[in-house]
């Protein structure tokens, strides 16, 4: 994301700068997608392991591929050659102990190998934790509930009700089991989690009372993270409202703007004169008293604000001080 930014900022050719840009939005809109769950994260995971497996076996394309982009960028396609240090070899020295002397081939080695195989490791390791629970989920996959037996699927439920007892009770197995005879040709029409839960808790909701445990299995498979995505965005845009400038800044207005800054493309289309007219009303109607209807009069300033200040630019002390 770093480098597309930079590229789209500091490139002098506007197809570079259009081609970033939208490399960037397809990026974003994948990161933040509320259809990706654990399965299809490992899915997409292991075509990612693959698919540089398979470009690491293809270094003579890829470097045609970087010569052809240096021909077009004008700059030198040609490894340089350094300068060999030799070293006295000795009787019981191995073949295999000489440095490689061709450019080429010691960039292979120490450079495009070297890389793929980190970037490799690295999405293995870091994902064991992710594997390891989508795996502990097999029961609910779709795939599971066509091709597994009853004996299977039934040690698999066994095995999760074991893990989550505080969440799941003994019945889930025979739930479950009742729950695929059922519905067995409408399961074999989904390839989703998601979508077998749509198709249980909306399209059958009738049914629901009848597999409550089957219903918990799957929220809570739907509802466990697949990245700390959020939590950084959310952190990133604390850092650029809460400075060292404002550290006397209190908790509840400090969340109110991060959530503007965070949805500010509906923050502007608030109209603040309703907002402060329904904020009047609440007040009139005597609902709140007087202490807590300055608390909100201060967090509406501040939104009314944060909104203002989208629209015009308009100064965040000529607000407040009207308090």
């Amino acid at each position: 994301m770093k480098a597309l930014s930079k590229i789209g900022l500091t490139s002098h050719k506007k197809e570079e700068r259009d081609e970033a840009a939208s490399l960037k939005r397809a990026m974003e809109k994948f990161s933040f997608s509320h259809e990706t769950d654990l399965s299809i994260a490992v899915q997409l995971l292991d075509c990612a392991i693959a698919d540089l497996s398979a470009y690491r076996e293809h270094f003579e394309e890829s470097k045609q591929a970087a010569q052809g982009l240096s021909e077009k960028w004008g700059v030198s396609k040609a490894f340089e050659n350094t300068r060999a240090r030799k070293v006295k070899a000795h009787f019981d020295e191995l073949s295999q102990d000489e440095r490689l002397a061709d450019a080429d081939s010691y960039f292979r080695v120490h450079v495009f190998n070297a890389c793929l195989d980190i970037v490799i490791s690295q999405l293995t390791q870091r994902f064991t934790g992710l594997r390891s629970t989508a795996e502990r989920f097999k029961a609910i996959q779709p795939m599971t509930l066509c091709t597994a037996t009853d004996d299977e699927l039934f040690r698999q439920a066994s095995k999760l009700v074991d893990i989550y007892r505080d969440d799941i009770t003994e019945d889930f197995p025979i739930q479950l089991l009742s729950f695929r005879a059922c519905l067995k040709q409408r399961i074999s029409q989904v390839k989703t989690v998601r979508e077998l839960a749509k198709m249980l808790l909306i399209e059958n909701s009738c049914i629901t009372a009848s597999f409550g445990e089957v219903c918990t299995v799957l929220m809570l498979f739907l509802t466990i993270p697949v990245t700390v995505a959020s939590a950084e965005r959310s952190f990133s845009k604390l850092k650029l409202i809460k400075s060292y400038l404002r550290s006397s800044m209190g908790q509840s207005r400090l969340s109110g703007l991060a959530i503007l800054s965070i949805e500010n493309a509906r923050a502007r289309q608030l109209d603040v004169q309703d907002l402060i007219e329904e904020f009047a009303q609440i007040v009139a109607s005597g609902v709140l008293d007087w202490s807590v209807a300055r608390l909100c009069a201060r967090s509406l300033c501040a939104r009314c604000t944060t909104i203002a200040k989208h629209r015009v630019g308009v100064e965040e002390a000529s607000v407040s001080s009207l308090l």
